[in-house]
């Protein structure tokens, strides 16, 4: 639980300003996985948030080296993280638009896809995640609240253990799971992240939630919520704009 608490105060400060456009918002998400005698795997992702539709950065991984002609070894000079393109998804209708930066965007350039069947890269959306493993909204019990630089957090945490499959056909039970929800960000319920678990419990949006496994395996994700900056505005109107311009285009996903 200190830690619990820790890692909500941490992201409340960043937070407190969120609410001023609920309509626009930025969505950081922080995924940290454990497991025994592994390293801990991180990765951060983050997206623009207007009404139902999700703009997402997709940037692809480069490596630059160079070969001594001599010696034939060769010596990485470079590595990092590209922008390659940027995913416009409707997130209610689970379809989108991807947008190549080096190609101008035309009917020919844009590539439509369907958010179900996984075959674009970036974040594959799903409702609900955090009932997909066989919880239901009323395996979860409300926990004692918690109370930060005077701002109250809802803690809930699941009432009965379940046993979920992965997507390798494995077992796994998932002994404890911890939510942190602020129930000042009552626009934030996004189907995404989670609807029915936060109006469960009367409204809010989830900033923390964390399992742990009988094996050993524990996994949290952090969300940060925050508004627009004037650059992210003007490219979120960009795409938008091309987006509601080539509607025709998903005709062919029919």
């Amino acid at each position: 639980m200190k830690l619990l608490l820790t890692l909500i105060g941490i992201f409340c400060f960043f937070a407190s300003k969120s609410q001023k456009d609920a309509k626009e918002t930025v969505v950081t998400m922080q995924l940290e996985a454990r497991l025994p005698n592994r390293p801990v795997f991180n990765k951060t992702d983050t997206f623009l948030v207007r009404t139902n539709f999700v703009l997402e950065p997709i940037k692809t991984v480069y490596l630059n080296e160079e070969t001594n002609l001599s010696t034939g070894v060769s010596k990485r000079i470079a590595s990092g993280k590209r922008l390659q393109s940027y995913n416009l998804t409707n997130y209610r209708e689970m379809i989108g638009m991807s947008f190549d930066i080096d190609k101008k965007p035309s009917a020919k350039t844009i590539e439509t896809y369907n958010v179900s069947t996984g075959n674009k890269p970036g974040i594959r959306f799903i409702n609900e995640p955090y009932l997909r493993n066989g919880f239901t909204v009323s395996d979860f019990t409300k926990d004692k609240d918690t109370i930060i630089n005077g701002k109250k957090y809802l803690v809930i945490k699941n009432n009965k253990v379940i046993t979920a499959k992965a997507n390798n056909g494995a077992s796994e039970k998932i002994l404890e799971v911890r939510i942190a929800i602020n129930p000042s960000f009552k626009s934030y319920d996004f189907p995404f992240i989670s609807e029915k678990i936060v109006q469960q419990f009367g409204g809010g949006a989830i900033v923390y939630i964390a399992y742990i496994t009988e094996s050993g395996y524990n996994t949290t994700v952090r969300y940060n919520y925050s508004p627009f900056t004037p650059a992210e505005t003007s490219l979120f109107d960009r795409y938008q704009a091309i987006y509601n311009a080539n509607l025709a285009l998903f005709d062919k996903l029919k």
